[in-house]
Formats: structure tokens, sequence, C-alpha cells
């Protein structure tokens, strides 16, 4: 076996590597995030603070719109329902099949005083959950 060989594999092997690495990071941090934000359990700000070093960290290179469902509940939590709206709409725009999405949009405009936007959403959730119950 060549050299040039050789050091492809081990190239190789190290990107495999970093990226399993990466991975766990993510799901740990993902698993962290998703214990403290948790519907009833209001973060202080420096706690939301550290929940959402942990998103921005559980997100890198990660498509899983999980993470930006946790960053809406974390906007949500500390009051930025604007935030939490944008972050939402953005994952029913990619997703439009996904029923959290919907139902936390839902829950999301009720709180901002935005009635039609909930009924619109809570309405997409229920069309959707009908759906699902049909196959």
């Amino acid at each position: 076996m060549s050299s040039l060989v050789r050091l492809g594999l081990a190239v190789g092997a190290l990107v495999v590597s970093a990226w399993f690495g990466l991975g766990w990071v993510q799901a740990r941090d993902t698993g962290r995030a998703s214990a403290l934000v948790a519907p009833g359990n209001h973060l202080s700000p420096a706690r939301a603070a550290q929940v959402g070093s942990w998103l921005r960290s559980a997100g890198t290179l990660n498509p899983d719109r999980q993470v930006d469902l946790l960053r809406a509940r974390l906007a949500f939590d500390q009051g930025d329902y604007g935030a939490a709206t944008r972050i939402l709409e953005s994952v029913t725009r990619s997703e439009p099949l996904n029923v959290f999405a919907w139902v936390q949009l839902g829950f999301t405009a009720g709180a901002a005083h935005q009635p039609v936007e909930a009924r619109l959403a809570v309405s997409r959730a229920a069309q959707l959950v009908a759906k699902l119950k049909k196959r």
C-alpha cells in the first residue's frame, strides 16, 4: 500500500471521527437544553443564556429542526414572542407537516395577542393530526 493511500485513509478516519464527535456534542447539548426548556420551567436570564449557548452549539452543521423548536421555546419563555414567531414560521415553511411547530406557533401567537394567527396555526395542526389518524 502506498504512503499516499495510507495518508488518505488516515485523513478519512480523522474526518469521520470528528463528524461523530460533533454529533455527540450536538446530541448532548440538545438533551441539556431540552431538559431545561420545558413547559412551566421559567429560566433565569443567566440560565437562558447558557441554554442559548448549548443550542448554538447543537445547531452547528445540524439540519434537524428540533434545535429551532427549542430556540423558539426559549424565546417564548423569555417573553420574546416576536423571535419565537419568526423561528416557528421558518420551521413551518421548511417543514409544513411538522405538527409540533404548528402547535407551538399557535400558542406563541395566542400569547402575543394574535388570535387570527393562533387560530390558523392550531387549525393547521388539527388538519395534520386528522390526516395522520386516517393512515
